[in-house]
């Protein structure tokens, strides 16, 4: 699987990992430690970008940062925006 990495000119470089699914979509995962990277960029900005949704929980940053240092390392992590989703911890 390729990982883009490309610079965000306000936030550094961000990286990510191509995966397409059995239906061939395309799709982007990240891995804990990019998921780290990607939430203290959001704390460097400050103002509303301190909270992140966490499966559907409404989080301050260094809570989010908290979890995902928790995370294994094979842990599936999607994230877009201020949403992160970790599947295998999700309610049903």
């Amino acid at each position: 699987m390729p990982n883009l990495c490309f610079p965000l000119p306000q936030w550094g470089t961000t990286c990510a990992t191509v995966v397409t699914n059995a239906s061939g979509q395309v799709r982007t995962e990240m891995d804990r430690e990019q998921l780290i990277q990607r939430l203290r960029a959001r704390v460097r900005r400050g103002g509303p970008a301190e909270q992140v949704w966490w499966n559907g929980e409404l989080l301050h940053v260094s809570e989010a940062i908290v979890r995902a240092a928790e995370l294994g390392e094979e842990e599936t992590i999607r994230a877009r925006g201020d949403d992160v989703v970790i599947p295998r911890t999700l309610r049903d």
